[in-house]
């Protein structure tokens, strides 16, 4: 038996289904009863949540809905970015990847801009969880990691337990043993505090993964865990699946009888759930249990059930190509090798597939057994077509001018070929002259931080030195990541921004007041910017203009919209400095940055038109502004 065949497919079956609902309904009582906007919206959520669990998709829909006009109706914006959050997670369930990407984006906008830390913790788990669905990996590792860093600066235990096991469940593919590790502690920490419904989902995920690294007896201490964290809640919904994937273990164990009766139990739960969807789900459970008991026409038949029961719903690519997988394996384990290719292929198109070595062996055999059968089919037809010579002669003849006209067609793509590797060896060269600018500016940064980590470790101040070190190292990752592209979104410039600052407030003791303005016409995730722009004239104003002053310091960041253009402006109300500190080269931080700029403003504004300018205002102890404009660029 195949087990990472198996538990690959069991991954996803994390649900969202129903139960008696007692809980949902003494918070609906509630809701009228409290008169705190912010206490009803976060009633409503707690509502939401556990209907995901414990009601039909249908109900679940409409209570965001509801939620969502209650908010509007208001104007209450915390709550429309509440209810986008919800939706996304509501539409990331449904498959429906798209849409759950546009909200859980509103929804992290929302949050970035007003700094709610819980709120951005949560969007970044869901934008882990929208990545990890469309298999991209490495971005839902970095959403999970962000939003982990997130849940212990704010010192929230439950959102703490649950990135843990999210990051646990991403690096298990590439690191089984950390995967693990990782999820383990999430559990435990959701146990200790008492976040049971969380941790008997955890269990869940813990025995999967502890089958597929062939720890059974692991695999079943969690799964009886799970059955015993249930006993409070009796949530029909995950009693089916922890039920389904039961039957599967006691299979992999060798106990054919314990694994049908599991099975029967599992399908008596769910026939409780009002949601093809979720039919379509046991039916694809089935199909596995069948095809792993080698009763293969039993395996097709459940499949193309539900596949049917699928055919009207939009989305659900991951669910389809699981179903058209297991069709495969079967398939071709029955040595009907055109079905099976056929199967493969529809698997790959709802991108799901297994590509390990073994199975793509097996798919170039089936292939090769598929086209010699192919072959000596058309060797007969030929036979037939070599009777005439006349056509031979013919097609010798097409095939001397399909040559001809093919060597004409390489010679034309040659020289495009050539001629385009000359305009991007230009420009590629280019890139690399930026790259090197910025990087001159690493130093400066590095060396302050780096003293201002040594003062506080000679003071015996641990806490600051380890706060300090911490945003240290996010920064540094982030000056490495900004170093590798020429242009950024506004959103990650604006939350190395935020770092940077901090990490400046932090060595001068909060004695500067920092705000940053963003034009609400601006789209963060879509603009683009030149990474590390205004950071030398941020230092400045730190590192000069904030010095010994009898005043407490005042830092404006903004970024607005005019026209096609984009406006930034640094403004400072420290000390200021002369025409002749600007233009002279006397390595002090005000020339320094100065010369940097313009020379990375000169690489940048090369053989284009559209222009990125600068422009500084400022006089001896009457403060500094510093004025961007940049040509507006987004994601195409």
């Amino acid at each position: 038996m195949n087990f990472s065949k198996l538990i690959a497919l069991l991954l996803f079956c994390f649900v969202c289904f129903i139960s008696k609902g007692h809980e949902i309904d003494q918070l609906l009582q509630k809701i009228p009863h409290t008169s705190v906007e912010k206490e009803k919206i976060e009633l409503w959520e707690q509502v939401i949540n556990l209907s995901i669990w414990q009601k039909s998709e249908k109900e679940t829909k409409a209570y965001i809905d509801r939620l969502d006009q209650y908010s509007r109706e208001r104007n209450n914006a915390y709550g429309v970015a509440t209810a986008d959050l919800l939706y996304a997670k509501y539409y990331e369930r449904q498959q429906e990847m798209d849409k759950a990407t546009e909200y859980a984006d509103k929804a992290y906008t929302y949050f970035l801009r007003h700094n709610n830390q819980l709120g951005m913790c949560k969007s970044l788990r869901q934008k882990g969880f929208n990545a990890f669905k469309v298999s991209n990996i490495e971005q839902a590792t970095e959403f999970a990691y962000r939003s982990l860093d997130l849940s212990v600066s704010i010192n929230n235990k439950l959102q703490e337990g649950l990135c843990l096991s999210q990051v646990g469940l991403f690096v298990f593919g590439s690191q089984p043993e950390e995967g693990i590790k990782l999820h383990k502690q999430g559990f435990e920490l959701l146990i200790k505090i008492g976040a049971k419904r969380e941790a008997s989902i955890t269990a869940i995920t813990l025995s999967t993964l502890y089958l597929n690294s062939g720890d059974d007896v692991k695999s079943q201490h969690y799964i009886d865990t799970f059955f015993i964290l249930q006993q409070s809640f009796n949530d029909v919904g995950l009693l089916a699946e922890g039920k389904a994937n039961a039957a599967i273990l006691a299979l992999t164990l060798g106990s054919p009888n314990q694994a049908e009766r599991l099975l029967e139990e599992s399908g008596a739960y769910f026939s409780q759930i009002d949601s093809e969807v979720i039919q379509a789900k046991y039916l694809r459970i089935k199909s596995v249990f069948y095809r792993e008991s080698n009763r293969y026409p039993q395996a097709i038949e459940a499949a193309n059930k539900a596949l049917t029961l699928l055919e009207s719903r939009q989305g659900l690519d991951n669910e389809k190509g699981m179903l058209h997988y297991s069709l495969f394996v079967c398939y071709k384990a029955l040595r009907q090798y055109e079905q099976a290719i056929s199967a493969y292929e529809q698997a790959v198109n709802h991108e799901f597939a297994m590509y390990d070595e073994r199975t793509q062996l097996g798919i170039a055999d089936m292939k090769e057994k598929y086209e010699t059968e192919k072959k000596e089919l058309e060797n007969k037809q030929l036979k037939k077509a070599n009777e005439v010579s006349q056509l031979k002669l013919k097609n010798n003849q097409y095939l001397l001018i399909g040559l001809l006209l093919l060597s004409l067609f390489i010679g034309i793509v040659s020289l495009l070929i050539f001629r385009n590797s000359k305009v991007r060896a230009r420009e590629k060269n280019l890139q690399l002259q930026q790259k090197l600018l910025r990087s001159q500016m690493n130093p400066h940064f590095m060396f302050n931080a780096l003293s201002s980590i040594q003062h506080y470790m000679y003071a015996n101040d641990s806490d600051k030195a380890g706060d300090f070190l911490s945003s240290f190292a996010r920064l540094s990752r982030g000056i490495l990541d900004h170093s590798q592209v020429e242009a950024i979104p506004l959103e990650k410039e604006i939350q190395w921004l935020n770092d940077y600052v901090k990490l400046q407030q932090l060595r001068f003791e909060n004695e500067v007041e920092f705000t940053l303005h963003i034009d609400e016409n601006i789209d963060l995730f879509s603009t683009l910017v030149p990474p590390m722009l205004v950071q030398p004239f941020v230092e400045n104003a730190f590192e000069h203009g904030f010095r010994n002053l009898n005043h407490t310091g005042v830092l404006t960041i903004d970024y607005t919209k005019e026209g096609q253009r984009i406006i930034i402006r640094i403004q400072d109300n420290g000390r200021g400095f002369s025409q002749q500190q600007i233009t002279e080269q006397d390595g002090s931080h005000v020339s320094q940055a100065m010369r940097i700029t313009r020379e990375r403003l000169t690489l940048l504004n090369k053989g284009k038109s559209n222009k990125v300018q600068i422009t500084v205002e400022s006089q001896p102890e009457q403060g500094t502004t510093i004025s961007f404009s940049i040509p507006l660029i987004t994601l195409k």
